[in-house]
């Protein structure tokens, strides 16, 4: 029968101590796993803000660039405005000159003398 006793107290002991430890140390495991369940929460609040501010620094890069590019299409469409003028001018100028010469070849010929020269034919639809 003693030994029913001491193991019943042995049993209550080892009920009691660990009633006691969970007692005392579950607050602590719970407090601890909420620590860490707000330092996780802030870490992915950090990477979160982290990504947009990466994501807002090469918005701001590319909108630098796209200012940067439009001043130079701006350029190039002046230039190009001014090519087109001028090729436009340089065309007509061809023109003028294509009928004067062809003007002067036939007055040569009417009159009965042989050119000393003769333009070759050209097509400016075709590539050379």
């Amino acid at each position: 029968m003693d030994i029913i006793i001491t193991a019943l107290i042995g049993l209550v002991g080892v009920v009691a101590g660990a009633f006691i430890t969970n007692y005392f140390t579950l607050p602590k495991v719970k407090a601890e796993a909420e620590k860490a369940r707000v330092e996780a929460e802030k870490a992915r609040v950090d990477a979160k803000k982290a990504a947009i501010d990466i994501w807002e620094n090469l918005a701001l890069k590319m909108e630098k660039r796209a200012e940067i590019m439009y001043d130079r299409v701006d350029k190039l469409e002046v230039i190009v405005d001014k090519q087109e003028k001028k090729i436009n001018r340089y065309g007509k100028r061809i023109i003028y000159l294509t009928t004067g010469i062809e003007t002067l070849l036939h007055q040569i010929l009417k009159e009965g003398k042989e050119p000393c020269w003769n333009p070759n034919d050209w097509d400016p639809e075709k590539e050379d």
